[in-house]
């Protein structure tokens, strides 16, 4: 048994409105009243649609490249400082007494 998705999403993703006032009706036990009409294309969405690009392209790169570089070198440099520390723990406590 999959767990359906909740209203939200079903409304503004897969454009269901009706079907998420419908879940929604079922879960609450309360009678809400919808319009007929389908949601309206707002401005955040248009935008959206103007700024999708694929992952691997230079757009992207040129986006969200430093982002990515600064994280992934910080989280290399935070491995190898815990890590290193837990594989020479036992040789830095032995020799210090």
């Amino acid at each position: 048994m999959k767990m359906p998705e909740n209203a939200r999403y079903t409304a503004l993703v897969d454009k269901k409105v009706q079907k998420a006032t419908a879940d929604m009706e079922k879960v609450m036990k309360v009678e809400i009243g919808t319009e007929k009409k389908e949601p309206t294309v707002s401005a955040t969405s248009a935008v959206k649609s103007n700024n999708e690009f694929g992952l691997f392209t230079k757009q992207f790169l040129s986006r969200h490249g430093l982002h990515l570089l600064g994280t992934t070198s910080t989280w290399f440099l935070l491995d190898i400082a815990y890590y290193s520390q837990n594989l020479f723990q036992k040789d830095i406590f032995g020799a210090i007494g």
